[in-house]
């Protein structure tokens, strides 16, 4: 069969209702009640025009769960301890069979998508359901009548057309009742995967997923939905994307608020060819199709983060938001402070209790630093008796290196007590040299003046250092 044929014949198949394919569409249409032929337990129950999924399997309601990690002390010179605590909100996928590993038969053939639970056609059109329980080649994984792809986990997954170059307009789509209806005002998460089929002759430029707050079928079309303002949300990808590559699995990811009327979800592409051209030599009939798998739907956790830490007085505390706190990675967080920094880093100076909120376009989460001083922290000083500075890399500067002071003077008297050298860069300390002319061997006196962090108080230090060369 050449490839701009498929969705003909479909189409073909639809309009004269003949093909056997169709049966349980048939059902779905005509009774009163919908139910399997097979002796397995029912998924779906219809009254006409009122659609109900029963899910039978056992559903995890949304939890609060409060996680914290041990206290960490680490004593150098200063005791440093961290608690961290995260508080969030989650729950599990609200979109049943997502993954198609359900069946309830196995398929063979194309347009058996009512063959894997709780998924349907909302149109007169009908999407295909893939699986490598199929001994033959037509509806398995990998190999099935559009191509050849391994599922992107299991062994199910779905297929529709999306787009077309001429002809009558012809969209395939699936829909599923959620487990739940949403919760307005709550940030939730949506992600699935989309793979071009390699039987199609043009490379589609569209795909979305809606969400409605009611059933959404039209049984006298096999093109779109004319009535789009019932979707209460839409999701495609980004615009000037085009969907070449039939060899990989690509995520679609979004995120978004939900305004709580949200029941069903479609994928498929309601727009035009015109919208949403698909790409193909121009003037001959082409058709487009995706494979989709692994279908999710999750509320976000909403997190509250508390960070508490103890210093010495006077100590600077670097704090980095981005290793405290997990934002989703298709957004671009913005961190405000409660006086108005914004930024994800921050060095702390003073003690007290710091907040800052974490917008992510879908959800704002929040976060607390304590900073508290340590009282008992002693002064630290490290400082050598004799330096080298004969320039091969060893002890070639007089430093000191000290906790918990800042050094305030720092001079170097000869041995008859005159200043032949005043400190001006701390941490690089002495080299050993008057006016750019190397000292003396020989005894030196130092001259400290600092200031204690911890009592507030400015000391005096003084001692004895050896030049050698």
């Amino acid at each position: 069969m050449m490839k701009a044929d498929i969705s003909s014949l479909k189409q073909q198949n639809s309009a004269r209702g003949k093909d056997t394919n169709f049966a349980d569409f048939w059902y779905l249409q005509s009774d009163t009640k919908f139910t399997r032929k097979s002796s397995q337990k029912t998924h779906f129950l219809n009254i006409y025009n009122t659609f109900v999924v029963t899910n039978y399997r056992h559903t995890m309601p949304l939890t609060a769960t409060f996680q914290s990690v041990s206290t960490t002390c680490i004593k150098f010179f200063v005791a440093v301890c961290f608690v961290l605590g995260i508080q969030v909100v989650s729950g599990q996928n609200l979109v049943p069979n997502g993954d198609f590993e359900l069946f309830d038969s196995c398929p063979n053939n194309m347009s058996q998508l009512e063959y894997t639970p709780f998924w349907f056609d909302p149109t007169f059109a009908t999407a295909d359901y893939f699986n490598s329980c199929d001994m033959g080649e037509m509806a398995s994984v990998p190999h099935n009548f559009m191509g050849t792809q391994t599922a992107q986990s299991g062994n199910g997954y779905a297929g529709i057309f999306v787009g077309q170059t001429g002809g009558s307009p012809y969209r395939e789509f699936i829909e599923i009742a959620l487990t739940e209806p949403l919760i307005a005002n709550r940030p939730y998460h949506i992600e699935y995967y989309v793979s071009l089929a390699e039987q199609s002759s043009c490379f589609p430029t569209n795909i979305c997923m809606y969400l409605t707050n009611q059933l959404l079928t039209d049984f006298s079309t096999t093109g779109y939905f004319t009535n789009p303002l019932s979707f209460e949300q839409t999701f495609c990808n980004q615009e000037g994307s085009v969907f070449d590559n039939e060899n990989n699995w690509i995520k679609m990811d979004y995120c978004f608020i939900a305004s709580g009327e949200e029941k069903y979800l479609l994928v498929g592409n309601n727009y035009t060819d015109a919208f949403s051209p698909c790409l193909g030599d121009a003037g001959a009939f082409h058709s487009a199709y995706l494979y989709l798998d692994n279908i999710s739907l999750t509320p976000m956790p909403v997190q509250t983060v508390y960070f508490d830490t103890a210093v010495c007085k006077g100590q600077l505390v670097d704090i980095d938001l981005t290793e405290l706190i997990d934002e989703p990675d298709n957004t671009e967080p913005l961190y405000v402070w409660q006086d108005g920094f914004i930024g994800s880093k921050r060095t702390i100076k003073q003690n007290g209790l710091y907040s800052a909120t974490i917008n992510n376009s879908c959800a704002t989460d929040t976060i607390y630093v304590q900073l508290d001083y340590l009282t008992d922290c002693p002064e630290v000083f490290i400082i050598p008796n004799a330096f080298s500075p004969n320039q091969d890399g060893v002890n070639d500067k007089f430093r000191i290196t000290e906790e918990n002071i800042t050094i305030t003077q720092f001079d170097i008297y000869n041995r008859y007590g005159k200043k032949i050298f005043t400190v001006s860069d701390y941490n690089s300390g002495w080299d050993g040299t008057i006016k750019g002319v190397p000292a003396d061997i020989g005894v030196y006196v130092y001259n400290l003046t600092y200031f204690n962090n911890v009592s507030e108080t400015t000391e005096i230090k003084q001692g004895y250092i050896t030049l050698i060369r």
